[in-house]
């Protein structure tokens, strides 16, 4: 009996694998192919081009923004020039405005600006209170037309002026040292707390210290700036006037002085200036003019170290030319 309750099971057992098995299967191969068929669609709806109908339904339309009047770029450049520079350029910036803006709506205000600030006193304090070369520089680079820039000029005349005026005023103390035939090297020690602007004047006669070295004369104009209690040096062209003396060197010193405006060899130096000769051509015009000695004497007094003569016969024609013009003159 017991037997056959066993037998019974397992027949029973069996009947429901062979009956759900299929089952099983055969929902696995439905779902298979439904999968599939969604990765069909999904591909196929990817590669179609998007619908244009579609888009325009779907796209927001932007809002519309309310008109802005436009930018006044002339108000606005007027207003940065107004605010930003203010008065740090002085009057520089107005003037620049009416220059590059002659039919600016603004042209009125700007002038009337430009005339009220030029008669403002306070700039003018603010500047030339003080005695201070930069300052009044200052003042005169900025406010031109100011009521005081005529004041400003007369005070830097108390700073400025030639190496002769300025040792006359004794501001400064001046020794000029030999350096070559050529250059001349000037020492300026400022006496005063205040910083200087000295001017050494195209013309400038260095007379020897020694009657065996020769005198010069400068052959350009130099401005410079010494400071207070300070000592400036500064190099300058020049020209030898004896030929029949020494050439100068680092040894020979000169008392700075000046020729009258009406001498020869001022004149002769305005010409070989304005003709723009050459170093060789002017050093000869001043050889002949001071000692008349003979083209072949000024031809064989500067030699290089090959032996050929630094002055050519050319040279020496050119500056009988020019001499020509002014007259023959003693030595100062």
């Amino acid at each position: 009996m017991v037997k056959s309750i066993k037998f019974l099971r397992v027949v029973c057992f069996f009947s429901i694998l062979a009956f759900v098995f299929p089952l099983f299967f055969a929902s696995n191969e439905k779902r298979a192919e439904e999968l599939k068929k969604e990765e069909d669609r999904r591909m196929t709806i990817e590669s179609e081009p998007a619908s244009t109908e579609n888009f325009t339904k779907t796209a927001e339309i932007p809002a519309t923004e309310e008109p802005t009047e436009p930018i006044d770029e002339e108000e606005l450049e007027w207003n940065m020039a107004l605010e930003s520079n203010g008065f740090e350029e002085g009057l520089v910036w107005l003037i620049d405005f009416i220059k590059s803006h002659p039919d600016s709506k603004f042209l009125p205000e700007t002038r009337e600006l430009l005339k009220k600030t030029r008669q403002d006193p306070s700039y003018s304090e603010k500047y030339l209170a003080e005695p201070n070369l930069d300052l009044i520089d200052e003042f005169i680079a900025k406010f031109p037309g100011h009521k005081d820039i005529g004041m400003a000029y007369e005070l830097r005349k108390n700073f400025s002026g030639t190496i002769h005026e300025m040792m006359g005023k004794d501001l400064i103390a001046a020794v000029s040292v030999g350096e070559s035939i050529m250059r001349n090297i000037v020492q300026i020690q400022n006496k005063t707390d205040l910083k200087l602007e000295v001017t050494i004047p195209f013309g400038t006669y260095f007379a020897s210290n020694s009657g065996n070295v020769q005198n010069m004369l400068a052959r350009e104009e130099k401005t410079f700036y010494v400071k207070p209690n300070q000592i400036g040096i500064l190099y300058i062209d020049a020209l030898c006037m004896n030929i029949y003396k020494d050439i100068p060197g680092e040894k020979s010193y000169f008392t700075v002085d000046k020729l009258d405006a009406s001498s020869p060899f001022v004149k002769i130096l305005r010409i070989l200036r304005d003709t723009g000769s050459s170093y060789e051509v002017a050093q000869a015009a001043i050889w002949h003019m001071a000692d008349s000695p003979g083209m072949d004497a000024i031809v064989n007094a500067l030699v290089y170290e090959n032996g050929e003569g630094a002055i050519t016969r050319s040279d020496y024609e050119e500056a009988l030319r020019i001499s020509s013009n002014a007259a023959p003159a003693a030595l100062p």
